[in-house]
């Protein structure tokens, strides 16, 4: 591939070109707090953004169907990119196919691409590299608390290889994600076996066959510990 085919173009052309939408979530006014339920759909703010994912916790919002009716411009679709406006401005993540549906929360902003121009996987990690979480830092607003609007995310500069290109790193990419995933998984539970087998071998409940003998002896550390001050 040579340079000749690579498409400098910000986010804003992108989307003026070619279609897609950047919507910012509903304001107070629209969507009350004391609309918010214990069930129904996640409600995506700042908060549930990790770098390239979507995280939704014990204490993530959600709201209902009757919301969702009434304010459809803000239900996520599967590819759409989640910015959040205030805090952590430089993470984003991509909305996969189970999310969609998931409802846009006031503190965020989401980024409908062109499919047939961009590949949204492929945008999303170019939006996790380096220079463009720093580019995205350095032009955010504020001091205290740094902060986005729809106008800085338009001006974001994308380079972009061919479509076909795209799609093959994105997919080389998403393999490596995978297996990160898969260890990360199985660490996790190996760790897990490990503390179970510390609770066991600390509380005298298992025994090794070479210290079957010995008795176990239950004090307080000050009792056995040697005072070196």
């Amino acid at each position: 591939m040579s340079f000749s085919q690579l498409q400098q173009v910000t986010i804003g052309e992108l989307i003026e070109r070619h279609g897609g939408t950047i919507t910012t979530g509903p304001f107070g006014t629209l969507l009350k707090a004391s609309e918010y339920t214990e069930d129904g759909v996640p409600v995506i703010s700042v908060g549930e953004i990790r770098q390239g994912y979507l995280l939704v916790q014990e204490h993530t919002p959600r709201v209902n169907g009757a919301v969702t009716k009434r304010l459809p411009q803000y239900l996520l679709r599967e590819g759409d990119i989640v910015f959040g406006q205030k805090g952590a401005v430089e993470r984003s993540a991509r909305v996969l196919a189970c999310q969609a549906g998931w409802f846009l929360g006031s503190d965020g902003i989401s980024v409908r691409l062109p499919i047939q121009k961009c590949d949204t996987k492929f945008v999303s990690y170019l939006l996790q590299d380096a220079c463009h979480t720093q580019w995205i830092t350095r032009h955010a607003l504020g001091s205290t608390m740094l902060s986005l609007n729809q106008q800085i995310i338009r001006k974001i500069p994308l380079l972009l290889p061919p479509l076909p290109e795209q799609r093959k790193v994105a997919a080389i990419l998403s393999t490596w994600d995978r297996a990160i995933e898969l260890t990360e998984n199985q660490l996790e539970r190996k760790g897990l076996r490990k503390q179970a087998v510390m609770q066991q071998l600390f509380g005298g409940r298992v025994r090794l066959p070479e210290l079957a003998d010995t008795k176990w002896i239950e004090c307080r550390l000050g009792d056995v510990a040697q005072d070196i001050s």
